[in-house]
């Protein structure tokens, strides 16, 4: 299940030349379980080998057959990067607004929203420094080895914070709904989402900051030098979106009931309806 976790490290798209991995090891000797290019590379893991010289056999025979090494993104690649633009422009825009008064006082869905952004300030850091020590890579391209264990650390930091950052944004909708709907039904609704989410990021937060035990296994796990037990992280990704999507859905779908409910002619709710309905995309 370890292994699983390095899957899922090197499958999310986010790659980026790491300058290191482009040295080769010229006075580094090759394991003695080390095979030549014209054997498969997988005979190496039927050796007695550990995981490490493994790697080091890996990235020799590559070397030596000439095999390129997958560079797929720079450090700070357009997916990424575009998002947090338009993120921090639209942030600044809302800021700007409040200070001037133009959007109505401060509330506590701002204070969330604040606290929202500082957090993706640090994800976009996390994400940065885990290309930079060879996130998205094959893990014997990553030299020297070390900075496997750094970048699973970084991943590690970076999905804790990620769970912490989408539970305050969606508290943050929350509390901004509560102030333009004053149905009774509905705020009772709002505030039962605003636990709901705060119960979902605190359990997945615990949930992924334990699911190796012990828990720097799931930085050193790949080692696969110290026995423990981790849990399928793919799985329990999938199910922490499968939650996420019925929440989302759940929380598009009570302003846009209340919006066809007001006394508006039908052009204008439908309209605001389809404002509102474009956040579940």
């Amino acid at each position: 299940m370890r292994l699983l976790l390095l899957l899922a490290l090197t499958s999310t798209g986010l790659a980026s030349p790491l300058a290191a991995s482009q040295l080769v090891l010229k006075e580094q000797a090759a394991p003695q379980c080390a095979v030549d290019c014209k054997q498969q590379v997988l005979a190496v893991v039927a050796t007695q080998c550990s995981m490490s010289n493994t790697s080091s056999a890996q990235y020799l025979n590559s070397r030596e057959c000439d095999i390129p090494t997958v560079q797929r993104y720079s450090g700070v690649d357009a997916g990424t990067l575009i998002p947090f633009i338009a993120a921090t422009i639209l942030f600044t825009i809302r800021m700007t607004a409040k200070s001037l008064r133009l959007g109505g006082g401060w509330g506590a869905d701002d204070f969330t929203l604040i606290a929202a952004y500082g957090l993706a300030i640090v994800i976009f850091a996390l994400n940065v420094s885990m290309i930079q020590y060879g996130f998205g890579k094959n893990m014997w391209d990553i030299v020297p080895q070390n900075n496997i264990t750094e970048a699973y650390k970084r991943f590690y930091a970076f999905v804790l914070v990620y769970k912490a950052l989408m539970s305050l944004a969606k508290i943050s909708v929350c509390l901004f709904l509560l102030r333009i709907f004053q149905s009774t039904v509905f705020r009772y609704i709002m505030y039962t989402m605003i636990a709901l989410n705060s119960a979902i990021g605190i359990t997945w937060i615990l949930v992924d900051s334990f699911h190796c035990i012990p828990v720097h296994l799931a930085w050193i796990g790949w080692e696969n030098e110290e026995s423990g037990k981790c849990i399928d992280f793919i799985t329990s990704t999938f199910v922490n979106g499968f939650v996420n999507i019925a929440v989302d859905t759940i929380m598009v779908s009570m302003p846009m009931y209340e919006v066809l409910n007001l006394k508006l002619s039908r052009r204008k709710r439908m309209g605001v309806a389809v404002m509102f309905g474009m956040g579940l995309v």
